[in-house]
């Protein structure tokens, strides 16, 4: 099997990057209370976000890569879907239950939530990490109909 070029990789940064600026500017002020932070500092932790959930893309994608048996340029088959979207889920809920232990950020009454070992998490950043990598594999391994290059 081929292996996922840096081209790939490349595109699969950027679609995640995109997908969760918006996702996180679009959440941020309904869902997240960051009352106690100015304008600034506020704008300069969501960038920090968005690049870090970038770099989540492409973990998410590379670990089901590896668990699903899928290294070519080309989408999963219906078995790499379920892994990719696995992951996601699971990273999700892990990566916003550590965040949340470490009191990184606080939820606005409207944040869906549900409790994991005791601590609440919320629902919209579980989808966004469940989803979003999916969508950008798709976006970027669309090209050519299942040929690498």
């Amino acid at each position: 099997m081929k292996a996922i070029t840096s081209r790939t990789t490349g595109r699969l940064l950027l679609w995640g990057l995109a997908f969760n600026a918006t996702w996180e500017w679009a959440q941020c002020t309904y869902l997240y209370d960051m009352s106690g932070a100015a304008w600034g500092k506020g704008a300069v932790w969501m960038s920090a976000a968005v690049v870090a959930d970038g770099f989540i893309v492409l973990a998410v994608a590379g670990i089901a890569a590896r668990l699903g048996g899928n290294r070519r340029e080309i989408a999963p088959d219906a078995k790499g879907w379920l892994v990719l979207l696995s992951v996601g889920l699971a990273s999700g809920v892990f990566l916003e239950w550590l965040a949340r232990l470490l009191n990184l950020w606080s939820y606005r009454p409207l944040m869906p939530t549900l409790s994991v070992a005791g601590v609440s998490v919320g629902l919209a950043p579980i989808a966004q990490i469940g989803l979003l990598p999916a969508l950008c594999v798709w976006l970027a391994t669309r090209h050519g109909k299942g040929q690498a290059g």
